[in-house]
């Protein structure tokens, strides 16, 4: 709660900022230049955090696809479910490996 606060208190003083400016630098460009810049620090946390997370779960769907199919003991339905499960891990793995280059190139971009 206190932090969607922030974020539009900032968002609202950064704004009263570039309308009193009227095309001339304001003073208070760095202070809003290091909010802007914390928010996109803060951005880049989370979606990492989000990115470790969805492989963490990712290699823990391989790991239940792989004893699926151990216990499947032959049964040709649990075996074609199991090898769907470490089929669709991967899948979403290599997504999460994906994304997390797509954000490391992008945040190369803008630093």
């Amino acid at each position: 709660m206190t932090l969607s606060w922030q974020f539009f208190k900032l968002a609202n003083d950064c704004s009263a900022v570039s309308s009193k400016s009227r095309g001339i630098l304001p003073t208070d460009q760095q202070v809003c230049a290091q909010g802007i810049n914390a928010i996109f620090t803060l951005l880049g946390n989370v979606i990492n955090y989000a990115l470790f997370a969805a492989g963490a779960l990712a290699l823990i769907f391989i790991l239940i696809g792989g004893l699926q199919y151990v216990l499947s003991s032959g049964n040709p339905q649990n075996t074609a479910k199991a090898k769907n499960t470490i089929t669709y891990a991967i899948i979403g793995l290599v997504i999460v490996i994906m994304a997390l280059v797509i954000v490391k190139f992008v945040r190369g971009l803008y630093s």
